[in-house]
């Protein structure tokens, strides 16, 4: 009996604490976002109303109210006007009586919360210019890395990134953020003197940080670059770099290319790719080192002018298909993409032009400087493909293997990037050297960032443009809006991966 009446005191006690512990969002809380994860403490039917400004009265409160939601359940997704802003909101709920024509409203208490300001929001300094408005297209939001924000396809800024402890600086520079499966947000954080990856939740709060200790490169740092990204597993891939020492020795009549103890005076060294897969734990589950394929490929026989010997093979994005077991790997400086067995890490197949002894390089036709490698749906080849040197804009090629040819790859679908002041006729002074990426969407649509110039689209497989839009920043010296660069751009589709993001592990 004592114990009885112990355990009823103890949840006497705690009951508030956890009914508050329940209801999102907390109170006081300053947010990052203006898309606000509403949960409350109980279930029911009701609306929930909203007010700018700090209301302890009701009756004050309620002559401010500006939104009423209605809602069944105990979570909703409502949105405020702006941020650096206050809120008050409460519940109200409905019950219904004995009788059927009998109902009772109940009023619940008065919460507060504001959203916090930041530079890259501010519509009179940024803004993400829509360019062709999307007629069906309001619940996909875009994140866009080089202004550290998500969007709506109406050009609202609903969230930015915070400095997250101060290490978000001005010479921060982000890339590759995305939305993971699991409802959070990866990315690299780019500062002057390292490259850091990080998950995050929606407020910002680290969720996990690559372990960068050096255990595959053998140095002090594992140089992450390029592509970060959280498996269907939970695991983490990350592409890394080890410097590598070699030397090339040439005759009149042959060239030799010899790899070196990295210590060896006298030999250059090169940065060549990792792969890198990390448990949740920050434990190294599985690697693969490029040089494993290139020491005894045709790499050295990659030449520039005067014959000079060009190993630099600049790896920059990767694919883990889950599906097929197998990776693939981008290598923009020789366009070449390999594709290598996962785990055992036997390259399966490569892709792209074979380099021979006393022969120029021979420009491949299909795809030159790539990024963004992906794979749709039905297993075909995405690529953003740069077109390094062609001349011509960067084009968004869809490719297949050519049946019964390993190594041999056919353009299904292509389509050539354009922007309402970039042509082809300027393609050669604006050489497109890095960034951009493809993400096909479902039903078959694709959402394209062309990086530096930094239109984002969708187009879809009848070459229609569905929205556009380009991110840009008032220069006030020259009194003129100029382009946000951009490394990728990643898109969030449906209401159920909104959820997921806003509410992450909190939902009930």
């Amino acid at each position: 009996m004592v114990i009885k009446y112990f355990v009823i005191l103890v949840i006497s006690l705690l009951w508030p604490c956890w009914l508050h512990s329940q209801e999102l969002p907390s109170e006081g809380a300053v947010l990052n976002y203006r898309l606000i994860p509403f949960q409350f403490s109980q279930a029911g039917n009701g609306s929930l109303e909203i007010a700018p400004g700090y209301f302890n009265n009701e009756d004050s409160f309620s002559s401010k109210i500006i939104k009423r939601i209605p809602f069944s359940g105990k979570k909703l997704i409502g949105e405020v006007p702006q941020f650096g802003g206050v809120y008050t909101w409460r519940v109200v709920y409905k019950y219904s009586g004995k009788k059927a024509d009998h109902q009772a409203i109940t009023g619940g208490k008065l919460h507060h919360f504001s959203t916090a300001s930041f530079p890259l929001i501010n519509r009179a300094k940024s803004r993400l210019r829509i360019l062709q408005p999307g007629k069906r297209l309001k619940d996909e939001y875009v994140l866009m890395d080089g202004c550290s924000a998500m969007y709506d396809m109406d050009g609202n800024p609903v969230w930015f990134l915070p400095d997250m402890g101060g290490t978000i600086t001005d010479a921060t520079v982000i890339r590759d953020m995305k939305m993971t499966p699991q409802g959070t947000i990866t990315f690299l954080r780019i500062n002057p003197d390292e490259t850091k990856v990080y998950e995050i939740d929606i407020d910002g709060r680290i969720l996990w940080q690559g372990p960068d200790d050096g255990s595959v490169s053998g140095e002090n740092s594992e140089h992450y670059h390029h592509e970060f990204t959280r498996l269907a597993n939970g695991h983490y891939m990350i592409m890394g770099n080890e410097q590598v020492a070699y030397q090339v020795l040439s005759t009149r009549d042959s060239i030799q290319l010899y790899w070196e103890d990295k210590k060896r005076p006298g030999t250059d060294h090169l940065p060549f790719g990792t792969l890198i897969e990390y448990d949740n734990k920050g434990k190294v589950v599985w690697s693969w080192h490029s040089t494993s394929y290139f020491k005894n490929s045709d790499i050295l026989y990659h030449t520039r002018a005067f014959y000079q010997s060009d190993i630099d093979v600049h790896d920059n994005s990767f694919f883990f298909d889950a599906k097929d077991n197998a990776i693939y790997i981008s290598f923009r400086n020789i366009s070449r993409i390999i594709k290598i067995a996962y785990p055992e890490g036997r390259v399966l197949c490569d892709y792209g032009e074979r380099y021979l002894p006393g022969r120029d390089e021979i420009r491949n036709e299909l795809y030159t400087g790539q990024h963004s490698l992906s794979k749709s749906a039905n297993g075909m080849l995405y690529l953003f493909n740069n077109n390094t040197g062609s001349g011509s804009m960067p084009r968004i090629i869809k490719m297949k293997e050519w049946p019964g040819l390993p190594g041999y790859l056919i353009k299904v679908w292509e389509y050539e990037c354009k922007t309402d002041t970039l042509n082809s006729a300027y393609a050669d002074k604006y050489p497109f050297l890095s960034g951009g990426n493809v993400i096909e969407m479902p039903g078959g649509d694709v959402f394209v960032s062309m990086a530096g110039i930094s239109k984002v689209f969708i187009v879809n497989e009848n070459k229609k443009i569905k929205w556009s839009a380009i991110p840009e920043k008032w220069n006030e010296a020259v009194k003129k809006w100029e382009v946000i660069a951009q490394y990728r751009a990643s898109i969030i589709i449906g209401n159920a991966a909104l959820e997921r993001l806003l509410f992450g592990s909190r939902i009930e």
